[in-house]
């Protein structure tokens, strides 16, 4: 259990730090077709505060899901050498 509590902390502190980027990149004008907090609020018909839940929602699956399949990758360990 304790690995999968350690996989939501990673993903969200990982979505945190994307999270940044995002307004970043929404605030020097690039690209501003791509804005995946629109697109997630789009899927369920939502505004930019669903968006914003789901985008962190998301995070912290990728980070359950890299907790549970860590022990099967091959490799010693999660950091790539």
């Amino acid at each position: 259990m304790r690995s999968i509590a350690s996989g939501i902390l990673a993903g969200i502190c990982a979505t945190v730090v994307l999270s940044a980027l995002m307004v970043l990149k929404s605030m020097t004008g690039f690209l501003p077709e791509l804005d995946i907090i629109n697109m997630l609020a789009a899927i369920v018909a939502g505004g930019p505060t669903i968006g914003w839940i789901l985008h962190f929602a998301v995070g912290a699956f990728w980070g359950i899901a890299f907790s549970v399949v860590h022990d099967f990758l091959p490799g010693g360990n999660a950091v790539v050498e």
